[in-house]
């Protein structure tokens, strides 16, 4: 929760709501990262902070339904795209590219994603091309995307259909909420390759999408039954895992 100084600054009296834009408007991420509990403008959860200040280049976020994740995989794109990120940098010489890959995208982009997106992106710091409302999410020409003054961008793919959408893009980061099908984890992977790009999935392990074959993830985060755990050249596990209970 904002403190009383800072509501008295910024002139809002008695309607939640307009603290919670004008909040928006200033800042989003102070708020979010405020040693204050809640989520939002309303500062980070401790396992939201944990998160964003883990310094590994491959991160899986595990937890239920409506925990906060997406919230959590908005604020790693906005922090970066802002040169704010705790662990994460953006390249200072040139726009930075985020590949941010959505296992249904026809059904979440709007309401979840783009949702999500709306509560941390400074809309004064989005270039005026990329146009925002509540049923369509963001687009940019008509085309699902999102540009940063800068000219930087958050590129949205689905991770279930058009693979070729996903062939030959580099990204600086890659965003994953839920896990795609197994073809496309390559054509990703090679998209943070080309720039050793972080790396962070956001799973829910009983969804809509439990009758997907996921043990092939498993196998690539924790290693094959009975086999090594996958390990960097530091010797640390390549995976980097948060539960969210």
């Amino acid at each position: 929760m904002p403190d009383l100084a800072t509501a008295a600054a910024l002139g809002v009296k008695g309607d939640r709501n307009a603290l919670r834009e004008k909040l928006r408007q200033r800042d989003p991420h102070l708020a979010f990262m405020r040693r204050a509990p809640g989520l939002g403008k309303w500062g980070a959860a401790d396992w939201q902070r944990a998160v964003l200040e883990d310094p590994a280049n491959r991160i899986l976020v595990r937890g239920g339904n409506k925990v906060g994740k997406s919230l959590e995989l908005a604020e790693e794109c906005a922090l970066f795209l802002d040169g704010k990120h705790p662990t994460r940098h953006r390249p200072t010489d040139r726009p930075a590219r985020i590949l941010y890959v959505v296992a249904d995208l026809k059904n979440a982009y709007a309401s979840d994603v783009c949702r999500t997106l709306a509560e941390v992106m400074p809309p004064a710091k989005l270039h005026e091309r990329t146009r925002y409302d509540e049923i369509r999410g963001y687009s940019v020409s008509g085309s699902r995307s999102l540009l940063w003054h800068d000219g930087s961008e958050i590129m949205f793919r689905s991770g279930t259909q058009d693979g070729q959408a996903i062939a030959g893009i580099w990204a600086d980061l890659v965003v994953i909420n839920e896990p795609p099908i197994r073809s496309r984890w390559g054509e990703i992977m090679r998209a943070a390759a080309l720039t050793r790009a972080p790396v962070v999935v956001g799973f829910t392990p009983m969804d809509s999408h439990g009758s997907r074959d996921l043990l092939w993830l498993r196998d690539i985060v924790e290693g094959v039954p009975g086999g090594d755990t996958p390990k960097g050249a530091d010797g640390r596990p390549l995976w980097s895992q948060h539960v969210v209970r």
